[in-house]
């Protein structure tokens, strides 16, 4: 897992993938349906949400790896009987995928630093890895991303993605 981390680090850094118009809904319903048998497995729910025309200029691989990474760190974190959901909203100068999830969530320090390579909130889970790969990723397309407190609880990550127009 960790080497695995490393090499997606890695490729990011190097950001060889050409950015392209991407149907965010349509990258977004692909990756939910390929996640939703473990999430079942795990007694989560998985909820794809649509809010507008979410059509961004990025590379599609390096969406789906964040996609990917997203979903997982939820997966991890929620309880049996949670949900998670997966929302894309259009318009405007982005375009926005959102993954909210029922987890414990992360306080204002923690937040801060879930993006450092290397940064765990918990002991001895995961790589510490995957967040960073999120943010490098991200702005090797020249988006933004976030951590919030989620409304109820938990944490909801916010990527922000150039919107691409017709």
């Amino acid at each position: 897992m960790l080497v695995e981390s490393l090499l997606a680090l890695a490729r990011a850094d190097a950001r060889t993938a050409t950015p392209e118009r991407l149907d965010l809904d349509a990258v977004v319903a692909d990756r939910v349906a390929a996640w939703s048998a473990l999430a079942a497995e795990r007694g989560v729910r998985l909820v794809a949400e649509r809010a507008g025309d979410a059509t961004a200029r990025a590379a599609t691989d390096r969406v789906v790896q964040v996609l990917d990474n997203l979903i997982e760190n939820a997966l991890d974190v929620s309880p049996p009987g949670g949900t998670i959901w997966v929302a894309t909203r259009g318009g405007g100068r982005w375009a926005e995928v959102r993954v909210r999830d029922q987890g414990p969530g992360l306080d204002d320090e923690q937040r801060e630093r879930a993006f450092d390579r290397f940064w765990r909130a918990r002991d001895g889970e995961g790589s510490g890895l995957g967040l960073a790969i999120v943010r490098t990723l991200v702005k090797a397309d020249g988006g933004e991303v976030e951590l919030r407190t989620a409304t109820g609880g938990g944490l909801e990550a916010v990527v922000r993605l150039r919107a691409e127009r017709p």
